[in-house]
């Protein structure tokens, strides 16, 4: 695929216009939607059945209309990842899920029942938990369905049910912190995964109208810590929120999980 093409050039029946590049999309700078996805999500028990295209067809139905033109401001958007994973489907010729598991998780040497989209061994899964007594607590009614996706409260948490997120591109592998230790290597060792140059694609800081920042690369945000560049990408909801870090001048790089919600982009330093 060549990013600064338009969507519309491999997706036919892409909503949001002819004038978004894949390049917009990586870098959140298409004016895509920024909906919340707290409710994206099927129980474990659901998961064998659930149809993620079903779904997000409807979604993208229902929110067809671009919030600005591509390229003017910056405004995160996991639709845009939704979007992105129908492209590598649909010029690969397989699920998004079969090609992550093929072109990355084959060459980290890791077994996909140790990184994959699927949850394994649910008596060794982490238990996700939310704060009982919080605001957040409150709101979050109004996005999940307590009854069917929170177990009991242990002392001063609500526990999570074992779930899956509705989107495998925004979100969806699954495994323990070393497992990302792993991929974090691999990216920083030589063409191991990716070229140099393409390297030097992914982690080119992106611009918008009038030359102002965005703070973002292609998919991974842009960071200083004690006179070092790092890029970043964190990932979070309801019972989890989890960091990878890479610091390519140190060659060096940092996983952070937790199974606690988290709602917002957290930075961390040490």
């Amino acid at each position: 695929m060549d990013i600064n093409k338009p969507v519309v050039h491999y997706l036919a029946d892409f909503p949001y216009g002819d004038s978004i590049t894949i390049k917009h999309l990586l870098s959140h700078t298409g004016g895509l939607p920024n909906l919340i996805p707290l409710a994206w999500i099927h129980l474990d028990a659901e998961h064998h059945n659930f149809d993620e295209q079903e779904f997000f067809q409807s979604i993208i139905q229902k929110n067809a209309k671009s919030q600005a033109l591509p390229g003017v401001k910056f405004n995160y958007s996991n639709l845009g990842y939704v979007i992105l994973g129908n492209l590598i489907e649909t010029v690969s010729g397989t699920s998004f899920k079969t090609y992550v598991e093929d072109h990355i998780i084959a060459k980290l040497a890791i077994d996909n029942e140790v990184l994959g989209f699927t949850i394994p061994h649910p008596a060794n899964h982490a238990k996700g938990y939310h704060p009982k007594w919080s605001l957040t607590n409150m709101v979050l009614g109004f996005f999940v369905d307590k009854k069917k996706f929170m177990a009991t409260t242990e002392r001063k948490w609500r526990a999570f049910n074992l779930f899956h997120v509705n989107g495998s591109a925004y979100g969806g592998l699954i495994g323990p912190p070393m497992a990302f230790v792993k991929y974090i290597q691999a990216l920083l060792t030589k063409d191991l995964l990716i070229s140099d140059y393409y390297k030097n694609c992914l982690f080119e800081e992106q611009f918008i109208a009038k030359g102002r920042k965005t703070g973002m690369c292609l998919s991974w945000f842009k960071g200083r810590l004690n006179g070092h560049t790092y890029y970043c990408h964190a990932g979070g909801g309801g019972g989890y929120y989890s960091e990878i870090r890479i610091y390519p001048e140190l060659n060096r790089g940092s996983v952070i999980f937790f199974n606690r919600s988290g709602m917002k982009d957290e930075r961390f330093f040490g």
